[in-house]
């Protein structure tokens, strides 16, 4: 249609018949209909009815009815057993029924009319903050006055200046929960910047000390306790051994072994500083007076008739020459021996001539034998500047004759020998040279000994008794 200049639509002109359109006729296609059911009572071979499809109706919603009440069952009547009262508890009522409320139907809302969008508005520009300068720092005056104890407020203002904190504390939380509301915590003032002029009162909390705990199986300089355990046990082990060593040694008896020559001992005692013989022997008991050579020997022996020592004790002789105090030299001379040259350059100056009381005694048999009386056996003491060279001097005069010049001062025969030459053994782990003449009670021994002052001693006996107990005396 075309609208008219007015706005009223104009009515179309006929269209001649040879400018009309031709219209094409499209096949039709088969409407589609609900399958064919037999009808019931048609002969059989007829064919089938088009029945139109019915809807089917809806079943009535039957209404809901409400339970009807239970009459209440009577209470069964009571059991009577004799001698046992039974007494029926009431039964509590049936529950009342309980009405089911049926549900309306939803309603559809309607949607609702759209609104158009709002017009936009301008920003709002931001509000410029204000920067507040930081407050010069006021130094800190320590007042000297105890401040009172605060008490916690009851109510829950905050101060005017600064802001608050709360400080909670377990017995309020419980008061609060006995009661009902929930814990709150007690409001504490902070701190703000001191107002200048007042006075300002400074709290030092104390710093709380740092505990440094070493690790496990370390110790604080980096040693593990099982090393500084295992030091421990080596060094007590060590001493234990050193004890039973010395225990030992100490403890045992005398042993015979052979010996080719002497030995100085190589565990020397320890020094008791200026110790000298008398210490370890005693002052001398009895003043002896030689001459000459040649009655050096009897003047002696005869001195010894009044010298009388207990059995296995000795005593200390003064030896003069002359009227005056002899030197160990002097005194072999005296005695008409004659001692080598080695031996005479590595004597000292400390000497000593015991007179020790005899104990032991043999037979004609050898079988020992216990003396009824003691008689004397003479030892010589003799210091040693040079053991070793006094070692060697001895060796030599085992071969030249020893035996022969201590027979007049040993007072032993030569000529009741079982051997022809020295023998060897061991007292305390110190060598010893003997010849027996025939048995031990009657010999010659001698010994290079380390005493307990660290001084090397010389011991010429007349007897094994003898020999062993100067030995042990030098050792104390």
């Amino acid at each position: 249609m075309q609208r008219a200049a007015g706005g009223t639509p104009s009515t179309p002109a006929p269209v001649p018949a040879s400018h009309r359109p031709v219209q094409t006729q499209m096949p039709q296609q088969p409407t589609p209909t609900a399958p064919m059911r037999p009808v019931s009572g048609a002969p059989t071979g007829a064919p089938p009815v088009n029945l139109p499809t019915m809807p089917s109706p809806r079943p009535p919603v039957a209404p809901i009815t409400p339970p009807r009440p239970t009459p209440p069952t009577p209470a069964p009547a009571p059991v009577t057993i004799p001698g046992i009262s039974v007494i029926p508890q009431p039964k509590s009522p049936p529950p009342a029924p309980r009405e089911v409320p049926v549900a309306p139907m939803p309603s559809i809302p309607s949607p609702p009319a759209p609104q158009p969008p709002p017009p936009p508005t301008a920003p709002t520009p931001p509000k410029p903050v204000a920067i507040v300068p930081p407050p010069a720092p006021v130094s800190p005056v320590i007042s000297t006055k105890t401040p009172p104890p605060v008490s916690p407020p009851t109510g829950r203002a905050d101060t005017q200046e600064g802001y608050s904190a709360e400080l909670r504390t377990m017995s309020a939380d419980i008061g609060n929960i006995k009661v009902g509301q929930a814990p709150v915590g007690i409001k504490q003032p902070t701190p703000t910047a001191p107002v200048p002029g007042a006075p300002v009162v400074a709290l030092k909390t104390p710093g709380i000390p740092t505990i440094v705990i070493p690790e496990a199986g370390t110790s604080g300089r980096g040693m593990s306790r099982k090393m500084i355990y295992g030091i421990i046990g080596a060094i007590a082990l060590i001493g234990i051994a050193y004890a039973l060593v010395s225990m030992i040694g100490s403890g045992s008896s005398p042993q015979v072994s052979a010996s080719p020559s002497p030995l100085i001992s190589g565990s020397p005692a320890p020094t008791l500083g200026g110790k000298n013989l008398r210490s370890y022997f005693g002052n001398p008991g009895k003043s002896i007076d030689l001459q000459t050579s040649t009655t050096g020997l009897n003047d002696l022996l005869n001195a010894l008739v009044s010298v009388q020592p207990a059995m296995k004790q000795a005593t200390s002789l003064a030896i003069n020459h002359q009227g005056s105090a002899a030197t160990a030299l002097v005194f072999f001379a005296d005695m008409a021996i004659t001692v080598p040259a080695d031996l005479s350059a590595s004597i000292g100056s400390d000497w000593a001539l015991l007179a020790y009381g005899q104990s032991e005694a043999f037979d004609s048999a050898g079988a020992k034998i216990t003396a009824t009386s003691s008689s004397v056996r003479l030892v010589v003491v003799l210091e040693l500047s040079d053991a070793t060279k006094a070692n060697q001097a001895m060796q030599v005069w085992e071969n030249a004759g020893l035996e022969s010049a201590g027979a007049g001062l040993m007072q032993y025969d030569t000529t009741k020998r079982l051997v022809t030459s020295f023998g060897g053994g061991t007292y305390r782990q110190i060598p010893v040279r003997y010849w027996n003449f025939p048995y031990a009670d009657r010999s010659i021994d001698y010994a290079i000994v380390t005493a307990s002052n660290n001084k090397n001693y010389l011991v010429l006996a007349g007897s094994r008794e003898a020999a062993f107990f100067v030995i042990d005396q030098l050792m104390q």
